[in-house]
């Protein structure tokens, strides 16, 4: 028994070696697989780095054209900079057909259509066409916004900062104040917030209202006879699409409180306050 045990074991161990062999060649094929496409991604990535310096190169030398015709159209002239990032001439330059000296803070003198003096106000060159109309709350008379800023033949839009406009220190400007009824705060949605004057159309036995973001403040008729009052963006009223806010109320004047986003794949957060100023 001894000697067949010592006979047998070497064909043992040899079928255990071929079994050992069979396992590791399908590993030493996907090892040298995985090696080969590292190389074709290293490959390709120094074709992508190439082509990465290529642009580099030519974004370099655009920006030195540029910067040489600028510097041959404005020659030796000393210029500013403003918040813009658009050059003005500085006080030093002796082109008299510039005449714009950029300071921070702007004073800017805001007069009624009439001539009246309205507010002196201390503004930034960063500032937008609607920070200035905000600016302008605590001096307009109750119940009035802020419709239209004039600046010469300009208008001062709402998105447009003062420095593209080119407003100077010491300019004066013209408001057109518009009635409103409504104040609007708290909202989270800030297309909501601000201030309502009644539109032209009635909805639904009752004064429909807009404020300066264009967002619509009216009451709706279900169905079933049941009557809500939204904020909704414009739009189809008859779609919860545009709606922000709403409260259920049978009166006829949208209510101080008891408002929420339920139902409104706009809204969110806190809900609006709302305080009626006539």
């Amino acid at each position: 028994a001894e000697g067949h045990f010592i006979s047998s074991w070497p064909i043992c161990v040899a079928g255990h070696s071929k079994m050992k062999c069979c396992c590791l060649s399908p590993m030493s094929s996907l090892l040298r697989t995985l090696a080969g496409c590292l190389r074709a991604c290293a490959a390709a990535a120094e074709q992508a780095f190439r082509c990465l310096a290529k642009i580099a190169a030519c974004a370099d030398r655009c920006a030195d054209d540029i910067d040489s015709k600028l510097q041959t159209r404005l020659g030796d002239m000393e210029f500013d900079w403003n918040a813009a990032g658009v050059p003005f001439p500085n006080q030093t330059s002796t082109d008299e057909s510039y005449s714009h000296v950029w300071t921070e803070p702007l004073q800017l003198h805001v007069n009624l259509l009439s001539g009246t003096e309205l507010a002196t106000v201390q503004a930034k060159s960063t500032w937008s066409g609607r920070e200035m109309k905000d600016a302008l709350l605590p001096f307009l008379p109750k119940a009035t916004v802020a419709a239209t800023i004039n600046f010469g033949t300009l208008t001062w839009e709402d998105s447009l900062m003062a420095s593209e406009l080119g407003l100077t220190d010491e300019a004066e400007l013209h408001v057109i104040l518009q009635a409103c009824e409504i104040q609007v705060t708290a909202a989270s949605v800030s297309a909501v917030n601000g201030f309502y004057t009644t539109s032209e159309e009635q909805m639904n036995g009752a004064s429909s209202y807009t404020n300066e973001a264009g967002t619509l403040l009216f009451r709706y008729h279900f169905p079933n006879g049941v009557h809500y009052w939204y904020f909704s963006r414009p739009g189809n009223l008859t779609k919860s699409l545009g709606d922000y806010y709403r409260v259920k109320s049978e009166g006829l004047y949208p209510p101080l409180d008891g408002w929420a986003p339920d139902k409104c794949p706009l809204g969110f957060g806190c809900a609006p306050s709302i305080k009626m100023l006539v």
